[in-house]
């Protein structure tokens, strides 16, 4: 085994973000999905939250980036939440995080919109 993968799929997180004052004045939803690629010394010997990543320190530093302030733009929070992971997880070889907002402003009606950052090498 080179590495293991941990994947958090769909965190909802409340955000105000949107480029108009009147669009960022409530929360919207962002669902959160990301990707922790670790090296294979970091996976669990034991049955012992200490020895591995814990899932609610990833899911909090996600929520405490939503409420440090408002974004005009998704990519702007997706990436701060990236590079907030990326402090907080220093063994990390390769993240991953993609943002998904529901409500999206334009016309034709558009479903939703995505933006995903990857960074890399932490560990070099």
């Amino acid at each position: 085994m080179v590495g293991y993968s941990l994947r958090l799929r769909r965190i909802v997180v409340p955000v105000h973000v949107g480029v108009s004052a009147g669009e960022r004045s409530r929360a919207q939803d962002v669902l959160l999905d990301i990707d922790l690629e670790l090296p294979v010394g970091r996976y669990p010997a034991t049955d012992d939250l200490e020895s591995t990543v814990d899932y609610g320190e990833i899911v909090s530093a996600a929520d405490a980036c939503a409420t440090e302030q408002p974004y005009r733009l998704l990519e702007t929070f997706v990436l701060r939440v990236a590079r907030r992971l990326e402090v907080c997880f220093p063994q990390v070889n390769t993240l991953r995080v993609a943002g998904t907002k529901a409500t999206v402003p334009v016309l034709p009606a558009t479903q939703a919109a995505i933006v995903e950052v990857t960074l890399g090498g932490m560990t070099s």
